[in-house]
């Protein structure tokens, strides 16, 4: 009987084998499948987060575009800054300050706004100060109390009134291997120029021979100084080249002169 039933069981069991080997290559496929699903899912997840994270850190802040290398203001008129708003939504309340100086010692010369909302807001204009030189050596930094980062525009020139201005007399090279002009300014007009007639010092525009020109009251009649002529001719009592030049003379007493001189020659 057993020896009957062996041929049997050995005939069903290769019939289902091909059926067996199927059914569990399907299932191996099915696990193999899942896996790189999953894998795949979370390097996704993984990627989306990390691109997430950058583009948020970078829009903090905002990008200065105004003044740049080619402004020039003139004092009292007014300069208009510009920037891209920041994107992080923290900028909202930004300051603005004058600066002068070189990249590596920067001078904040006075603060010129401050409460702005860097989100919002794109521009801010101020008065442009009374400056010394008169140059390009000035420049705007922005900054946002309680938050990282700093901005600054490229340096610009701030002139006197009339447009006049000097060149920076300082280099520097920048990272980038660029050579830049700079200098440290100040405010406040430069009252310091000076002429100097021997050991006196006059003020500027009285010559060496101690004559100012003055041009108000001669055609207007307006008042001038006392012993101005109707020529608008003054003679400093000091800062002359000689002494004798340093007195007023009367034309009567100058012909006088004149006439005894000429006598003694003769």
């Amino acid at each position: 009987m057993r020896a009957a039933f062996l041929p049997l069981f050995a005939a069903a069991l290769t019939a289902f084998s091909p059926v067996l080997a199927q059914d569990t290559a399907a299932a191996t496929d099915a696990a193999a499948t899942d896996v790189a699903t999953d894998v795949a899912s979370a390097t996704d997840t993984a990627t989306t987060a990390t691109t997430t994270d950058s583009t948020t850190t970078s829009g903090e802040g905002v990008t200065p575009t105004e003044p740049d290398g080619n402004t020039l203001v003139k004092a009292g008129s007014n300069i208009t800054a510009q920037w891209t708003v920041d994107q992080s939504g923290l900028w909202s309340n930004m300051t603005i300050e004058l600066m002068t100086g070189s990249n590596e010692a920067m001078t904040s010369l006075e603060t010129v706004g401050e409460g702005i909302d860097g989100t919002v807001e794109t521009s801010y204009s101020f008065v442009a100060p009374q400056v010394h030189p008169y140059s390009k050596i000035y420049f705007l930094q922005f900054t946002n109390p309680g938050e990282s980062g700093t901005f600054w525009t490229t340096r610009f020139t701030i002139a006197s009134a009339s447009g006049a201005y000097v060149n920076p007399t300082l280099n520097e090279t920048t990272s980038a291997g660029e050579v830049v002009g700079y200098g440290d300014g100040a405010l406040g007009e430069d009252t310091s120029a000076t002429t100097t007639s021997g050991s006196a010092s006059v003020e500027s525009g009285v010559g060496s021979n101690g004559v100012t020109l003055y041009t108000a009251g001669i055609t207007t009649g307006t008042s001038k100084p006392t012993n101005v002529d109707a020529t608008g001719v003054a003679v400093a009592t000091e800062g002359a080249s000689a002494a004798s030049m340093g007195k007023l003379v009367s034309p009567a007493a100058a012909i006088m002169a004149v006439v005894a001189a000429a006598a003694v020659i003769v």
